[in-house]
């Protein structure tokens, strides 16, 4: 009986140890869990080695975004680069997804982040980050990523487009009363202005042009939204597109009009983006839609050995109609930042956190000077820096928190699938296949059952 009963007693024993460790065991392993890094995907736009130096968009967001938010905070942040620039990096993320071990936040550029996790996998940012931290960011920025009053993406910085005009040819050809003062913050001009220049510069001989068309693959679109936006015309309004109204049928009938009076070069439906930059560069074309680093075009011109003396190039917006607009915000093309719900609560407080640090004032104005790009945010102040690119891309940063931003649409998981859409029916246009009229009603059908499937 003694021995059974001090068995037991060791019995029980081993049964209480057992539950002890256990107990430790799993107390340990959810602090562990706990201690965990959140991962945060960084999707470069091109190989990261031919900009920059090889790891110096790592080292960016690593030394000067990462670092400081886990020194705040205590919270450790993974960083988790991809470098493929196709669809292939949205399908790897999906991935991920798929196979749970999926990212907490992922930054790219916004055409493709809704393409890396859909709405099913996003967290609502409108009720889970602070009303002043929204607040902070210009409507029109957000606006473009809302889908039925909810808001999976946050806007971070992005190029910008404007117009950038050559001085020196504008005063050749008699025009240049048209230009504001180099320290005038308004560069705003209307339509009849800016038509009388395209026909003046144009005047001055065969190789001479007063505006430029792309439509020979997307990019170009960058450059021609905005004078749609001129007449008043959006495309696209409550996620579908806008573009089949009076405003919009105007605006295209005015491009057509450039192209078949031969105020821009002949067959755009053939032309690259390397056409209008050499057409430029050699002084003989008055306008082009540019970012605002094109400012020094004249000083690299003659560097390059193209024009005998450097041209002064200034920016300006896109021109608008006299009493219907006041004036045109630039196209602008995002990155974006999502948080992705991995169903770990302790996890997702964590990425929300991160999300607002990352979106915040201090880390967009790090990434906005970096890659010489502009903050949706308001809040953001650029710094003044000497010379026509710093002068311009001030007078950019003032256009953006006066006029907010023209939606290109790429807040849409089919954004590219839309381009594509746009890009066949301006060429069938410019081709005069279809009419203005033709060519806008084409693109609503197409563009909407595209979005509704």
């Amino acid at each position: 009986m003694l021995t059974i009963k001090r068995g037991g007693k060791m019995k029980r024993f081993l049964i209480l140890m057992m539950m002890v460790l256990l107990t430790f065991s799993v107390f340990t392993e959810g602090q562990q869990e706990e201690e965990k890094p959140i991962i945060f995907a960084i999707v470069n736009d091109y190989p990261a080695a031919k900009v920059h130096d090889a790891d110096f968009e790592g080292w960016l967001y690593a030394d000067r975004i990462v670092a400081p938010f886990t020194e705040a905070t205590g919270i450790e942040v993974t960083i988790r680069k991809y470098t493929d620039a196709t669809d292939n990096t949205a399908k790897s993320l999906d991935m991920d997804l798929a196979s749970g071990d999926s990212s907490d936040v992922i930054l790219s550029y916004g055409g493709r982040v809704n393409k890396f996790a859909n709405a099913d996998f996003g967290v609502n940012l409108y009720e889970a980050l602070p009303q002043e931290f929204i607040d902070q960011f210009a409507p029109s920025a957000l606006k473009q990523f809302e889908r039925n009053g909810e808001l999976f993406t946050l806007p971070m910085p992005g190029w910008a487009t404007c117009m950038m005009v050559n001085v020196d040819l504008f005063e050749e050809a008699g025009v240049t009363d048209i230009l504001p003062a180099d320290d005038d913050p308004d560069r705003s001009w209307t339509i009849a202005e800016f038509d009388r220049a395209v026909k003046a510069v144009t005047a001055l001989g065969d190789e001479y042009y007063g505006y430029y068309l792309i439509a020979k693959e997307c990019g170009g679109d960058y450059w021609i939204m905005n004078m749609l936006g001129g007449f008043g015309a959006k495309l696209y309004e409550d996620g579908k597109v806008a573009l089949n109204c009076p405003a919009g049928i105007e605006g295209m009938e005015y491009i057509h009009y450039l192209h078949e009076n031969g105020y821009v070069p002949y067959g755009a439906s053939g032309l690259f983006d390397g056409d209008m930059a050499s057409l430029y560069f050699t002084g003989k074309l008055g306008t082009r839609g540019y970012v605002p680093m094109g400012a020094d075009a004249g000083e690299i011109s003659f560097k390059d050995g193209k024009n005998d003396k450097p041209f002064k190039s200034i920016l300006m917006e896109y021109p608008h109609i006299e009493g219907v607009v006041d004036g045109v915000p630039p196209c602008y093309g995002p990155d974006a930042t999502m948080v992705i719900d991995n169903g770990d609560p302790v996890r997702l407080a964590k990425a929300l956190k991160f999300i607002e640090w990352l979106a915040g004032a201090d880390s967009q104005s790090v990434i906005a000077k970096s890659f010489a790009k502009f903050s949706p945010l308001t809040t953001v102040i650029t710094e003044r820096e000497p010379g026509p690119i710093g002068t311009a891309k001030a007078q950019m940063a003032q256009i953006i928190k006066g006029r907010g931003i023209y939606d290109m649409g790429v807040g849409f998981p089919v954004y590219n699938e839309l381009r594509q859409i746009w890009l066949a029916v301006f060429q069938g246009m410019l081709t005069n296949a279809i009419t203005p009229k033709e060519a806008v009603e084409e693109f609503e059908r197409r563009g909407n059952k595209l979005l509704s499937e």
